[in-house]
């Protein structure tokens, strides 16, 4: 079984949630736990989306999060 880096990403505007957040999780390896958003909608469309169950509104709240390596 493969390894994967567990991945926070911050951000889930246009340009991060429609155009690199899809590209990051095509990379072998990668695996998108989690992602932050200050934006209460768009942090929720981006999770449902992209099926991330972990979302957070303080990006400090993703870096402590012992999944995102």
């Amino acid at each position: 079984m493969e390894r994967r880096l567990g991945l926070g990403f911050i951000g889930c505007g246009e340009v991060g949630g429609e155009k690199h957040l899809p590209a990051v999780r095509e990379v072998p390896g990668l695996e998108v736990v989690a992602v932050a958003d200050r934006d209460p909608e768009r942090l929720r469309a981006a999770r449902e989306r992209h099926g991330i169950v972990t979302g957070h509104r303080d990006p400090a709240a993703l870096l402590a999060d012992p999944r995102v390596e």
